[in-house]
């Protein structure tokens, strides 16, 4: 009768255990990923950009989105050797472009009307803004795609002839 008693208390602690311990890590967890339509685009001024994010892993498809951008100010040493610093991201604002059309899974960037950078200097360069879009899952918001983008003024020039003779003494 005691043995009975004795494997029917250890049947029924390893069937609690068993159950406590089902939530603890033994089962597959979904992963939350988030894909962007683009991962990188090149734009000129007032152009526009759509994306789309594909979130997997979750049953809410749905993203916040946010833009910040970055500058690249590259500094020439009396030696002629360069260094480069990247600022802190920062917000986007009108200078450097907007999100629009703001939906649970697209959105619209369109960038500037026109690109501005502090005129160089002997000693420093600043290059135009780097914009990071970025949507992060409602479901996990440590989980998060993104989409560079680089601004170009869309201004190019080219010099014809690429190269020429000029005669001495006339």
């Amino acid at each position: 009768m005691k043995l009975r008693k004795f494997f029917s208390c250890v049947a029924g602690f390893a069937a609690l255990a068993g159950f406590i311990m089902q939530g603890c890590g033994g089962g597959s967890a979904n992963t939350v990923t988030v894909t962007l339509s683009q991962s990188s685009a090149a734009l000129v001024v007032t152009q526009v950009l759509n994306l789309s994010a594909t979130v997997a892993g979750s049953t809410n498809l749905n993203v916040t989105w946010t833009c910040t951008y970055t500058t690249t100010t590259t500094t020439i040493a009396a030696n002629n050797t360069t260094s480069s610093t990247t600022s802190a991201a920062a917000p986007c604002t009108a200078a450097t472009g907007v999100l629009t059309n703001i939906q649970d899974t697209t959105v619209t960037y369109t960038a500037p009307a026109k690109i501005s950078t502090p005129p160089p200097t002997s000693t420093t360069i600043v290059s135009p803004p780097v914009i990071t879009i970025t949507a992060t899952a409602q479901a996990n918001n440590k989980t998060t795609g993104t989409c560079t983008v680089n601004l170009d003024s869309g201004i190019s020039v080219t010099i014809n002839p690429a190269t020429a003779a000029v005669p001495t003494g006339q």
